[in-house]
C-alpha cells in the first residue's frame, strides 16, 4: 500500500474505536455509548448498538463497511466484536506495526523505515532497526518514506529534506505514549526543507540549542509536543504550517513564529514562551481556533504579549481567529497582553484576558471583536462582555461554572468539540474561549 503524503486529507476518519482513556483525534470525541466506545464527530451519530452493526446507519462520512468483503485501505481494520471496518489507531493495529494515526491507514512493512534508540542496523527495517534520522534519510525513496520512531530518548538533528526520490516524509512515533519518542539536540535546529513534504506525528522535540523546529516546506504537526529550545518553538519560514492537538511551551523566544505562507492552529496551546506566544507576520494567512495562548511573555521587555498579527492581509487565504484563549500573557508597557493587531482582525468568542498589569489592554491596533469576553473594557458593540474568567487555577485555563464565559458564545459556527476533544453540541450555546464547560 502507498501512502501519498503530498496528497494529505485532513479529515479525520470516524467509526474507529476511542483510546483507552477515551480519546479521539482531530475535532471527534468519544462516543462510550456504544460498545466498543467509537469515535465520532458529534454525539448521537448513527453508529453501532448491541454489538452488532446496524442495517442502514451510516457514519458521518458514509456507510459502516463489514469486514466480509475486506476492509478497504483507508479503514484496514476488522472490528472484531462487530466485523466492521475501522481506520487504525495504534501501531499494533497493523501487521507492519506502522500506524499513520493522522489518517487511520496502515503502512506496508516494506514502505517503512524503522528507528530506534540504540539500533544498529543500516537498511532501518523492523528486525534491524537504525538509530539516527539521517540513517532514516539513506534508507528513502520514492515508496519507502514513512519513519516509524519507537519510543526513547535520540540525540538526534531533525533534517528532512528530499532524498531518493521521496518527495514526502511521514515521522510517526508510537501511538499516545506518554514516555514516546524524544529528541534532544544540543547543536543548531530541526528543520523541514522547502522542497518536501512533512507529517510529523506523537513526537517531543526538547532542549534544542536554536529554533525548535524550523520549516520551510508544507508541515504538519499533530500530537507533538516541543519545550526548551534555545529560541522559537516552531518558526515558520514559507508554505503551510499545521499544528493540531499539540503542546508548544518554554521556548526562550515566541512560541510559533509564521513568517511567511499560511499557519493552522488547532486544539494546541502555546503556554510560556519567554518573548511571546504567536507572532503572524505580514502577508501570512492564519486559522486559530480552540487554542490556548497563555503565560507567555516577560514584564517590561517583550513587545508580544499573546498574540501579534503583523502588517497587511495576503491576497488570499484564511483569516480566522475563533473559540480561543488568550490570557494572563505579559508585556512591555502599553502593549497587548492578549492581541495586537497590526491590520484588521475579527476575534470571534474567545476569552481574552489581562495578568493583573494595569496599563496594558487586551487588544491594540485593529482588532474587532464579536461575543468575546474581556476582562476588562470589552467593547461595546458586537455581543462582547466583560468580566472575569473564573479560571480553574493561575495555571490552568478551563473555565469553572459560573464563569460569563458558558453559554455566551456565537450560536453558530462552533468546532464540534473543544479543545480537549469535549462536545460543544447541546440545548444550551457554546461557551466562549477554547474550553466548553462539560
Amino acid at each position: 500500500m502507498a501512502l501519498l503524503v503530498g496528497c494529505y486529507d485532513p479529515s479525520f476518519q470516524p467509526g474507529r474505536p476511542c483510546t483507552a482513556d477515551f480519546y479521539c483525534p482531530g475535532d471527534q470525541q468519544c462516543d462510550q455509548t456504544q460498545s466498543p466506545p467509537l469515535c465520532v464527530e458529534a454525539l448521537g451519530d448513527a453508529g453501532i448498538t448491541d454489538g452488532e452493526p446496524p442495517d442502514s446507519s451510516l457514519m458521518p462520512d458514509g456507510p459502516m463497511i463489514a469486514c466480509g468483503g475486506g476492509c478497504p485501505a483507508s479503514m484496514p481494520v476488522c472490528e472484531q466484536g462487530t466485523q466492521t471496518c475501522r481506520a487504525c489507531i495504534a501501531d499494533a493495529d497493523c501487521p507492519s506495526d506502522v500506524c499513520h494515526e493522522l489518517t487511520g491507514a496502515c503502512v506496508a512493512e516494506a514502505e517503512a523505515i524503522y528507528l530506534a534508540p540504540g539500533g544498529t542496523g543500516s537498511a532501518c527495517t523492523r528486525t534491524a532497526p537504525c538509530e539516527t534520522m539521517e540513517n532514516a534519510g539513506g534508507a528513502m525513496s520514492a515508496t519507502r518514506h514513512t519513519v516509524k520512531v519507537a519510543d526513547g530518548v535520540y540525540t538526534d538533528r531533525i533534517d528532512l529534506r528530499a532524498r531518493n526520490g521521496a518527495t514526502s516524509i511521514i515521522v510517526s512515533g508510537s501511538d499516545r505514549s506518554a514516555a514516546g519518542p524524544e529528541f534532544v539536540v544540543t547543536a543548531g535546529s530541526n528543520k523541514t526543507q522547502s522542497n518536501i513534504t512533512v507529517v510529523i506525528e506523537g513526537i517531543t522535540i526538547r532542549g534544542t540549542e536554536q529554533d525548535g523546529l524550523e520549516t520551510q516546506g508544507p508541515t504538519t504537526l499533530a500530537r507533538v509536543h516541543i519545550r526548551d529550545s534555545g529560541g522559537t518553538g516552531v518558526f515558520s519560514r514559507g508554505s503551510t504550517l499545521r499544528i493540531i492537538d499539540s503542546r508548544i511551551e518554554s521556548n526562550a523566544s515566541n512560541g510559533v513564529v509564521a513568517n511567511a505562507g499560511v499557519v493552522e492552529i488547532e486544539r494546541t496551546s502555546i503556554l510560556s514562551n519567554t518573548n511571546g506566544g504567536l507572532r503572524i507576520d505580514s502577508g501570512v494567512a492564519y486559522s486559530v481556533i480552540n487554542s490556548v495562548i497563555a503565560l507567555n511573555g516577560t514584564t517590561g521587555t517583550t513587545t508580544v504579549g499573546g498574540v501579534r498579527i503583523l502588517g497587511t492581509a495576503p491576497p488570499s487565504g484564511p483569516q480566522v481567529f475563533k473559540f480561543n484563549t488568550v490570557a494572563r500573557n505579559r508585556a512591555s508597557f502599553a502593549v497587548a497582553l492578549a492581541v495586537e493587531c497590526g491590520r484588521p482582525v475579527t476575534i470571534v468568542s474567545s476569552i481574552l484576558a489581562s495578568f493583573g498589569g494595569a496599563f496594558n489592554p487586551e487588544t491594540t491596533g485593529s482588532c474587532s471583536a464579536t461575543t468575546s469576553l474581556y476582562q476588562a473594557n470589552a467593547p461595546n458593540a458586537g455581543g462582547n462582555i466583560t468580566g472575569e474568567p473564573m479560571f480553574v487555577s493561575a495555571t490552568d485555563s478551563h473555565v469553572l461554572p459560573g464563569s460569563p464565559a458558558v453559554d455566551a458564545a456565537a450560536p453558530s459556527g462552533a468546532p464540534s468539540v473543544d479543545i480537549d476533544g469535549d462536545p460543544r453540541t447541546g440545548n444550551d450555546a457554546p461557551d466562549i474561549g477554547a474550553d466548553e464547560l462539560p
